[in-house]
């Protein structure tokens, strides 16, 4: 561009870093020693050097000096060095000086140099802006100085005004990106969830920013793969697949380094993956990591990433600003819908009781809820075991060998019936070894009698007495060597099958005999249920052998004192058996289920988990 005129700003207008298109920017000069910082020329200033000549201000040396605070250290871009002027650092950093000087107090200045005859020139582009660029150039046999600067300042008003079109554009375009940036985060936030609102942005990004194809990853722990969460042209993403893993590892690539990354598909670059992925999807993609305001990443933008592939022949530039910029907004979005956990939740069940089968299951919960506070029978169950009422123990008479065992455990048994018999050999020689005795005696006695020894007579009647005594206590222990039942019923303990010859003393329990007409039912009453069960309680019995079959019955007993049964504390209830067709046998086990009054079913079903659970935190 050669002139100002009516210049339309483009899309470039925007200023970043751009050279001028009529001049390049000089990183050197003739003289090594008057190097000084530069940068490129913006857009705004294009078409300096051609109004200068235009104005017939012959110049030696160009620059654009630009301060954007007073601790930086000032952008200079040099428009033109002439060949035909030797120029000496001394000359540019009394250029810089002047061009500083006007930069503070924005006043337009001229200097003169005698020994080389040579003017500089100092104006201010735009006065009065916070950040006002200063146009300074150096002519050399400058005649007519006032006339230059007068020229000069024209000129930079000039451009001063196109730096206001632009400034107003750029402000104009970050408006318009910011509304479109709060609108998206506004329509993501309506979502119920991270993976919603994911999908959401995608879509409005490939609008907004014309892109083919917007896809956004998220890590859900620091240690774990990015999975992709969305896609703005797939309603539904296919996990597996080469694309799908090559994309993956992109978006780690891109949250490792927490920068973001373009890709192109002629990428010649080492990275593995930026070139598996570009080869892939066929377009420049631009992938960006979600950051705080700062450029930082945080805990739900550490972990989140957008990838966008750029339309043919499109720029990638602004896109990718627009992603950088719009990055925080999501990562707040993100992080908003993950601290509202409850909030949702809520929403949802509101919006489920709108629906037919919403309204069925929350009058249903109503009524199970009702239902919590109805009377029912409470019931405590107990395990049980069948006792009889009367046990008839069967002892060893005297000390003596068992023979033999007629019966065993679990025979019915008649009064008089023998149960085992006890060896006699050993009473028969005792009774033989007696009866000898007793002769013995009795000629001893005769003898004295002849001789008239009445002492000795005496002391041999007693040992015949004496013998006597022995001798019926032998009799009577051979009449008992038969031990009998003695009353009818069931042996219910006694196992000497095998125990044969083995000798017993007087009182061994040999057999247990229980009688089949009574019986009683015991059952355990565990430590949380006893303070439910009263005496007297009415009681449904159900045994194990007889399921068919049940009795009601009412509590007779309670023990006062627990005991230890099957490593449990329990105290021992009884309750009688009602007399019953079917035969009941000892030890036969069933459950005892013990009418506890009526309560609230609520309390029936929890107050057993209540008070484990106040027992645990107590």
């Amino acid at each position: 561009m050669n002139g100002l005129g009516n210049a339309t700003p483009t899309n470039e207008s925007i200023p970043w870093v751009n050279s001028p298109r009529d001049v390049p920017s000089t990183q050197s000069v003739s003289n090594p020693e008057a190097s000084l910082p530069h940068c490129a020329a913006p857009v705004w200033a294009e078409g300096v050097l051609g109004l200068l000549e235009r104005h017939t201000i012959d110049c030696a040396v160009v620059v654009l000096y630009h301060a954007d605070s007073k601790d930086a250290e000032p952008a200079i871009t040099v428009l033109r060095e002439s060949s035909s002027f030797e120029t000496t650092g001394r000359h540019f950093r009394q250029l810089c000086t002047t061009c500083k000087q006007v930069a503070e107090d924005q006043q337009p200045r001229h200097r003169k140099e005698l020994s080389r005859d040579c003017d500089f020139y100092a104006i201010p582009v735009q006065p009065d802006s916070a950040d006002c660029p200063v146009l300074g150039f150096l002519c050399v046999g400058d005649r007519d100085a006032e006339n230059t600067l007068l020229k000069g300042m024209a000129i930079a008003s000039q451009f001063g005004q196109r730096r206001l079109q632009q400034t107003l554009l750029h402000t104009q375009q970050v408006a318009e990106a910011a509304a479109a940036i709060n609108e998206i985060a506004v329509s993501a936030l309506k979502a119920s969830s991270i993976e919603d609102a994911a999908q959401v942005i995608a879509s409005d990004l490939e609008r907004h920013c014309d892109f083919k194809r917007v896809i956004i990853g998220r890590k859900r722990k620091p240690t774990a793969q990015c999975e992709i969460l969305a896609a703005s042209d797939v309603a539904n993403i296919e996990i597996g697949g080469a694309q799908y893993t090559a994309i993956q590892k992109a978006f780690d690539e891109a949250l490792l380094l927490n920068r973001p990354l373009v890709i192109s598909p002629d990428h010649n670059g080492n990275q593995e993956t930026q070139q598996r992925v570009s080869q892939l999807l066929g377009d420049t993609c631009v992938i960006t990591p979600f950051a705080d305001e700062s450029g930082s990443a945080v805990d739900a933008g550490a972990s989140a990433v957008i990838l966008g592939t750029v339309k043919p022949n499109a720029d990638c530039k602004s896109p990718q600003h627009f992603l950088s910029a719009s990055a925080p907004a999501f990562s707040a979005v993100f992080r908003a819908i993950e601290q509202r956990p409850r909030r949702t939740i809520l929403r949802r069940t509101i919006r489920s009781l709108t629906t037919r089968r919403g309204l069925c299951t929350a009058i249903a919960v109503l009524t199970l809820a009702a239902s919590m506070f109805l009377p029912y029978t409470h019931r405590e169950t107990c395990p049980a075991v069948v006792e009889p009422v009367v046990r008839r123990f069967v002892a060893t008479p005297f000390d003596a060998t068992l023979l033999r065992c007629e019966v065993q455990p679990g025979d019915h048994v008649r009064q008089g019936q023998v149960l085992a018999v006890l060896e006699d050999r050993q009473l028969h020689w005792q009774l033989e070894s007696l009866r000898a005795e007793y002769q013995k005696a009795q000629k001893t006695k005769d003898a004295a009698q002849a001789v008239r020894d009445f002492a000795k007579q005496r002391i041999a009647e007693l040992d015949m007495q004496k013998a006597m005594v022995e001798i019926r206590l032998l009799e009577d222990r051979l009449d008992e060597l038969q031990v009998c039942s003695p009353i009818d019923g069931i042996v219910v303990a006694g196992d000497h099958q095998r125990s044969q010859g083995v000798p017993l003393q007087t009182g061994d329990t040999l057999f247990e005999i229980a009688p089949l007409e009574n019986m009683m039912l015991e059952f355990s009453i565990a430590e949380h249920q006893v303070m439910h069960v009263d005496l007297g309680a009415v009681t449904q019995i159900r045994l194990d052998a007889i399921s068919e079959e049940g009795w009601e019955s009412q509590v007779q007993t309670i023990s006062p004192q627990s005991e230890i049964r099957n490593s449990e504390n329990v105290f021992i209830g009884e309750c009688p058996i009602p007399q019953s067709h079917v035969e009941l046998r000892p030890g036969m086990t069933g459950t005892v289920s013990v009418d506890c009054g009526r309560r609230a079913m609520g309390w029936i079903l929890f107050h057993r988990p209540y008070e484990v659970l106040t027992r645990w935190v107590w």
